[in-house]
């Protein structure tokens, strides 16, 4: 294995998108579309549509690319950059980010004259750092995901980053105070969590993403919630039998 080699997939799908001599423009969803330019300014391109008589004109910033017939692809838009996992070093990659799924980012760049469709799976990313200045990061939740399942994972985290609502531990207080562990408070206790968020959890997004995941965090977070409800509960009443006995002395 050489010192720089990056184990990642990154499928090229350039040799057709230029295929026919003409025009062409990317939208910012990727679409290729192919036309005839009226006139192609800094600022905007104007175009026929391939068998269509329509003109229509539209902004570069809202174009991923345009390629007028016999000359470079135009890049107009700024670029993300993406750090990936290497064996030693790690490799920037940039272009402009499509979609990111629970297991692949699509990413599309311009490369010589050709536009490039990259496909590459979301456990060889370190972080993205996206055009407006945000980052996302990727680093804990590809390290993690490479040696637990997403349903263990989901229960590590929520062990880690879940907590008991305050209102949950003054409720059982309360009612271990007034010696009243009643049905309220068990019902209280026992039914299942449902504010799960916390950004400090680097796998956050999985909750909304990963089934599995969050039947794991859900499960272990209902555990901590129970186990943090009795100790709430029985140390109102131990507080409560306390008082009394010394009461009585």
């Amino acid at each position: 294995m050489g010192k720089y080699r990056l184990e990642i997939l990154f499928f090229f799908l350039s040799t057709c998108l230029w295929s026919q001599a003409q025009d062409v423009i990317f939208n910012r969803t990727g679409d290729r579309i192919a036309c005839t330019f009226v006139e192609n300014t800094k600022e905007y391109v104007s175009y026929f549509v391939t068998d269509s008589n329509a003109l229509s004109l539209v902004s570069k910033d809202q174009l991923l690319c345009v390629k007028a017939e016999g000359s470079s692809a135009e890049k107009c838009f700024k670029n993300d950059t993406l750090v990936t996992r290497g064996n030693q070093n790690s490799l920037f990659l940039v272009g402009k980010v499509l979609n990111i799924s629970p297991e692949i980012i699509t990413l599309f760049t311009i490369r010589g004259e050709e536009a490039v469709f990259a496909y590459i799976p979301i456990n060889d990313i370190l972080l993205i750092k996206l055009s407006n200045g945000d980052i996302e990061k990727f680093y804990e939740q590809s390290k993690q995901a490479q040696t637990v399942s997403s349903y263990e994972l989901g229960r590590l985290d929520a062990k880690e980053y879940y907590r008991t609502p305050d209102g949950v531990i003054v409720t059982e207080v309360i009612s271990g105070l007034f010696l009243y562990p009643g049905l309220i408070s068990m019902v209280v206790a026992f039914v299942p969590p449902s504010k799960l968020d916390n950004p400090k959890n680097p796998n956050n997004n999985l909750l909304k993403t990963d089934f599995e995941y969050y039947n794991g965090y859900q499960k272990q977070a209902k555990k901590k919630k129970v186990k943090d409800s009795l100790i709430s509960l029985f140390s109102g009443i131990f507080t409560t039998v306390t008082i009394l006995i010394i009461a009585n002395l």
